[in-house]
This record gives C-alpha cells, structure tokens and sequence, in this order.
C-alpha cells in the first residue's frame, strides 16, 4: 500500500514556485528578485492542516497536485486561481501526482486500500484512464513526466532485485523497459528529448540512446546528484564532509555552483 505520501514539510497552505531551471545564471538572479508567491485556497472538505502537494503545471496557468478532501488523497487542480476537486480514480483511495503536460493531462499512480492494487493513471478532460502492470510487475511508480507526455517510473516486482527503470512514451500502448545504466539504481527525471536521469550512489548520470554521461564534480565537493532536468540543464547539488552546495549543470560536464546556496551535511 502506498501510505508514504505524509512526509515533512507538508503543507497548510499552497502557493506558486517558480524554478530557474534552465535559465542563465545571470537572468536566473534577475527573475529571482521578480518572484511573488501567490496563495492558493484549499478545496471544500480539505483536511484542516491541508496535507498535501502541488506538483505539477501545464505550463500554461494551470496548476494540480494531491491534497488529503473527505480522507482521500485527491487530484485537485488551480484554475484561475481557484480549486477544481478532480476526485480519486472509481474504487481507489489514494491519488498521487506525479506530473502533468502541457496538453492538460495529469499522471499519477493510485492505490487501493482494501485490496493493496496499484496503478499509474491519466486523468484528461474525459476522465481518469487507469494503466495496466506491465506482466511480472505489481506496479508502475511514475517518478516524472516531460512537456510531450512521456513518463519514467520504476516497475517493481515481488523480487527487488528484478526491479527496472522504464518509459511510457505519451500515447503508447505500454511501456519500454530498459535497463540500468552502470552504477545507478533509480530514476529520477526525464527531458522533453527523452533524456533521462538517473540516479546512482556515487553520482547521477544523464542517460540517452544508450550513452551515459555522469554528472562532474565541482571542485571542492564531490558525489554530484540531479533534482531534475529540462533542457539539458541539470539542477542539483554536490556534497563534502561538512556541507552541501546547490549545482546547476549546463551539461552534464559543465558544474556552476550556486552562490551562498550551502547547507550543512548531516
């Protein structure tokens, strides 16, 4: 059962973000001192400490993610700045977002209570259109989704060690499964040209049409990983004994350390 939703830093309210992903470091600072958050209104029937996420727009104003209305965790979408209660797919109780495309189309995974069934979804303006389990997996965990509608998941199976990383291209009768590519052992993110990024112990990596290139190090901080990535710029940070720094790569070979933006290592 997919009951890991409630982690920390769950939100009473919601309000808009803007990333700088892909963005020059220049014009990056400059759109920064630009930013105004805009508060959202939770739904009717939203749980009183409104726990849940926004994450994920179509780009063009709309904005949806997943917030616990009449104790089930449900899509809800912001248009115009209001609340649409978009609902949990018939028979399911828990609906995560995981990604949204610039045509409106919502995906996530959804999760049975009673029966512990999981299965990714589409929600379009027809409705949710749930996705069959590739044979020999019990689930298909979306982890992002790009601008065209192409989704990365890891498909699990009652074996972990036969888990596998997989891609379902936007409008496809079924995923394509691939393997991992050496010294990784997750998905993290995918780009609009398929790129996708995976994640490894040592570092992340920048995998596409069987070519991997690893995220560089930056001098002083090693172990480089990926948050996410759009247009072949790679948002992250790199870590060291003591602390870690926020990375930006224009390519995978090429680190910008963002400035001031360290933490401590813990």
């Amino acid at each position: 059962m997919k009951n890991t939703w409630l982690r920390a830093g769950v939100l009473a309210t919601v309000a808009i973000a803007v990333t700088a992903l892909g963005v020059p470091a220049a014009q990056a600072q400059a759109v920064r001192l630009s930013w105004k958050p805009t508060l959202l209104p939770l739904p009717a029937g939203a749980s009183p400490l409104g726990h849940g996420y926004l994450s994920a727009s179509d780009g063009h104003g709309e904005y949806t993610g997943s917030f616990i209305v009449d104790d089930k965790l449900q899509v809800v979408s912001w248009r115009g700045g209001r609340p649409v209660l978009r609902g949990v797919p018939e028979g399911y109780e828990w609906a995560m977002v995981q990604g949204e495309d610039s045509s409106g189309r919502v995906y996530g995974d959804a999760s049975d209570y009673d029966t512990s069934s999981d299965r990714s979804f589409v929600l379009d303006a027809t409705g949710f259109h749930l996705r069959e389990n590739p044979a020999g997996y019990r689930d298909f965990q979306m982890r992002a989704v790009n601008r065209r509608g192409d989704a990365v998941a890891m498909l699990i199976s009652d074996d972990p060690a036969a888990d596998a990383p997989a891609v379902w291209p936007a409008g496809a009768a079924a995923p394509t499964i691939l393997s991992f590519p050496p010294g990784t052992d997750n998905v993290v993110d995918i780009d609009d040209d398929g790129s996708i990024l995976f994640s490894g112990v040592e570092r992340d990596i920048v995998w596409k049409d069987g070519v991997s290139r690893p995220l560089a190090d930056i001098a002083g901080f090693s172990n480089p990983h990926g948050s996410a990535i759009r247009d072949g710029v790679v948002v992250g940070f790199a870590s060291n004994a003591n602390t870690s720094q926020a990375v930006r790569w224009t390519t995978p070979e090429q680190p910008r350390r963002f400035p001031a933006a360290t933490t401590p290592s813990t």
